[in-house]
């Protein structure tokens, strides 16, 4: 006797897109789980081991525009902090304030 067997089409259709999906979502969560997981190891590495060059770097930045210094002696230049040229550009709307007399 022969047995006629009928596909369930609409069945295997089902469960093939369900299981790719399934397939999709965990490879995209295992990457970002991975990716999360290789950032908190760099971030602990660099907490642990700071980078003396950048900070170094970062401090002598922060000195230079928060104090005053000759730029030019010759010129009689100066470099002031620049809260202080902040200000002054407020106190004089914009306008670069001058150190020539204005008769000249």
């Amino acid at each position: 006797m022969a047995f006629k067997q009928e596909v369930n089409v609409p069945l295997i259709v089902t469960i093939g897109f369900v299981s790719g999906i399934v397939v999709v979502v965990l490879i995209l969560g295992t990457e970002a789980w991975y990716r999360a997981e290789a950032d908190n190891e760099l971030a602990a590495k660099a907490l642990q081991y700071p980078n003396t060059q950048l900070v170094e770097m970062r401090t002598q930045q922060k000195n230079n525009i928060s104090g005053y210094r000759w730029t030019s002696p010759d010129r009689n230049a100066i470099t002031i902090p620049v809260e202080d040229a902040m200000k002054i550009m407020v106190d004089t709307q914009g306008k670069f304030p001058t150190t020539h007399p204005s008769g000249q």
